[in-house]
């Protein structure tokens, strides 16, 4: 890790799972101690998965092209992590990264995340009361809405990918990474993830956003019925293998789903219509899945009270419609004005989705009728009594009804008006599909919103035409007339292709050459250049690097060797020793001197040389040359003195000693200490 996350240091291990294991990291900063999650994965994660590939028919390139791609969606999921990361209830993503193994085939990768705790670890320690069940559901709702927003299915909601911070705020994490890992994995168990699974999803046919809200309905319903799921046998009984197949298939199937045990009234039909069959009838996003949770509220002392009693809900708009097959009537109050008192709540509670309910809350015509029936066997004399001794609630019931009667066949009349117009005007006023291509996606998206149309995640490809996030078709075409609830595909532009530079030096420039030409890039001769370790004509270096990313077409610069570096060696011989040992040292070479005597050249001067002059060397290779040390010595008798005369003078004889006249002619050679052979 050292060589990925330099500052952090692995401190445990706090998961191991189906794809890799988790880490508690730290890093120390001016004395404060910063924490994440760790992720590690590997791909393939091990050598079977290689080994089946090879057996599905793949080559050698086939299956590294394969995981490979695989890696490569691993990392798109990375880029959709960062574009949700800052929300509250989601993951936060931090940083990643992926190294190629030298030690065996694959990839590692390394994700690092915000350090939260695993949901199924954090109900060891903290039991679940039904308040904080619903606030789950409340949480991963705000999680969805924001996936919805950039039009993210998450498919995989399930307790697994549930996390809690230390201030107990739920949070979503697992964006699509472990499902790309699911390719690799060819005896993977899906059993997990398919207890949550939509049914559509299971048959592979068309969905939308709804089977994120179907997996976190049967996440709330498992622990609004003792973490037992649906179908499953109640908590008192153990549970056996075919108990788990038995509640898949019946959930699969569309068996009506009973309560859960420890929900009533409104939570039990908010749990029923979010875990629907048909997708039509659950919630059509989160944002009214949690609307209608946020209307349920709790204290602690009035969890008798609404559990298992009923839900109840005080002082707001009730606009909730249940699609849940045990009830088919859509109920509807919209009177602000109604209040409650807190000491007698019960008088004053709205009772939601109970079977109270299947009769109006404003009273039905049987009712009103049988109250005042009662009324006039009390009171047999009542048509003799003044209007002011009946009681009010009578009175309006007896006077208003056809009025009321009156008044919803006028209001029938106007919405039937009302919808003809409408359906008029959009006869007149054609829908069409918007023009998308060259547009980016995220101003396609925003573009989209007011269209009822449902958006596939893009196909990306490259595209030397459309520059990167941009779309470059889409499956509707623009000025097509729509009807409502098409489905789009678009294809997104990853920009100019990217390719990886070949590893070329100590290649030959031809090899070379060849291997960069062969990925569609192009060669420059950038320089030569001496080199001690590459063969002349071979590459010394590259630019870029090996395993760059490039796009397609890019120049790679090569420097080209000359070989080690290679001096002349100069004529040295008939110099002085001085001149020959400079002329040497200039050359780069080591001298050696050796001197001897010889008749024909002065001492000091240079007989010989060991490396024949014009030779090419490298640099500090070793040449000795012979200095003369002048004629070989004489050794002779002492020879007696010789008396000359003068002939000017008879009076004085003069003696001459033959060592003076040998002085004298070694002196006469002075005048030639300055003659050098070389010059002739």
């Amino acid at each position: 890790m050292d060589a990925v996350f330099k500052d952090w240091t692995i401190k445990e291990c706090i998961g191991d799972g189906a794809f890799g294991k988790v880490y508690r990291i730290e890093r120390e900063d001016f004395g404060h101690i910063y924490e994440s999650a760790l992720k590690v994965i590997n791909v393939p994660q091990n050598q079977s998965e290689v080994e089946n590939a090879y057996n599905d028919g793949m080559d050698a390139e086939g299956v590294r092209s394969y995981f490979y791609g695989m890696v490569e969606d691993i990392v798109e999921e990375f880029a959709l992590m960062a574009k949700l990361k800052g929300n509250s209830n989601i993951v936060s993503y931090e940083d990643h990264a992926v190294v190629e193994r030298k030690d065996a085939f694959g990839w590692t990768i390394y994700i690092r995340m915000e350090l939260l705790i695993p949901f199924y670890k954090f109900i060891k320690v903290n039991s679940l009361k039904v308040s904080d069940v619903v606030q789950l559901g409340i949480d991963i709702c705000k999680a969805l809405e924001i996936c919805q927003k950039y039009r993210i299915i998450h498919r995989d909601v399930k307790p697994e990918n549930i996390f809690v911070s230390d201030i107990g705020t739920y949070k979503l994490g697992d964006f699509g990474i472990a499902r790309e890992l699911e390719k690799t994995s060819i005896g993977l168990s899906k059993k997990g993830t398919l207890l949550y699974m939509a049914p559509e999803v299971f048959k592979g046919i068309e969905y939308n956003r709804t089977v994120d809200i179907y997996s976190l309905g049967i996440v709330l319903y498992r622990f609004l019925n003792n973490n037992r799921m649906p179908f499953m046998p109640p908590v008192s009984e153990s549970i056996k293998p075919s108990d788990k197949e038995r509640s898949s298939s019946m959930l699969l199937t569309g068996q009506e789903i009973p309560k859960p045990a420890n929900a009533e009234g409104m939570l039990a039909d908010i749990v029923l219509k979010a875990c629907s069959y048909i997708p039509s009838e659950r919630y059509e996003d989160a944002a009214s899945f949690r609307k209608d949770l946020e209307k349920i509220t709790f204290s602690p002392e009035e969890d008798k009270l609404i559990f298992p009693d009923g839900a109840f809900i005080a002082n707001k708009t009730l606009s909730y419609k249940t699609t849940s097959r045990a009830a088919t009537v859509a109920h509807s109050i919209e009177d602000e004005s109604i209040t409650f008192d807190d000491n007698h709540i019960e008088n004053g509670t709205v009772h939601l989705f109970s079977d109270n309910n299947k009769k109006s809350n404003l009273g039905s015509e049987k009712q009103d009728k049988k109250d005042y029936n009662d009324y006039i066997a009390a009171n047999d004399d009542v048509d003799s009594k003044p209007a002011d001794s009946v009681p009010k609630d009578i009175k309006k019931k007896r006077n208003y009804k056809p009025v009321i009667i009156a008044l919803f066949v006028t209001l029938a009349l106007i919405v039937c008006g009302i919808s003809a117009f409408i359906i008029y005007n959009k006869s007149s006023e054609d829908v069409v599909m918007p023009e998308l291509t060259g547009k980016s996606y995220e101003d396609a998206l925003l573009i989209l919103n007011d269209y009822d149309i449902d958006i596939n995640r893009p196909k990306k490809e490259y595209s030397n035409d459309v520059s990167k996030d941009a779309v470059i078709s889409q499956s509707i075409k623009s000025g097509t007339i729509l009807e409502g609830g098409e489905t789009l595909d678009m294809v997104v532009s990853l920009g100019i292709e990217m390719v990886n530079v070949p590893e070329v030096v100590n290649l030959s420039y031809e090899n070379a050459e060849n291997a960069i030409k062969s990925t569609g890039l192009t060669v420059v001769k950038e320089h030569e250049d001496y080199s001690e370790s590459v063969e002349e004509g071979h590459v010394v270096s590259q630019n870029p690097v090996a395993s760059s990313s490039v796009e397609i077409g890019s120049e790679v610069k090569l420097n080209i060797s000359l070989g080690p570096l290679r001096y002349k060696v100069p004529d040295v011989v008939n110099l002085k020793k001085a001149k020959a040992k400079k002329a040497l040292e200039q050359a780069k070479m080591k001298i050696n001197i050796k001197e001897e005597y010889n008749s024909y050249y002065k001492a000091g001067v240079v007989v010989s040389q060991s490396i024949a002059a014009g030779s090419s060397v490298k640099e500090g290779k070793k040449i000795t040359i012979v200095v003369s040390k002048g004629d070989w010595p004489v050794e002779t008798t002492k020879a007696p003195a010789t008396t000359y005369y003068n002939s000017s003078n008879n009076s004085s004889p003069t003696t001459t000693k033959k060592s003076d006249n040998n002085k004298s002619n070694n002196d006469s050679s002075d005048e030639y200490d300055d003659f050098d052979l070389s010059d002739w």
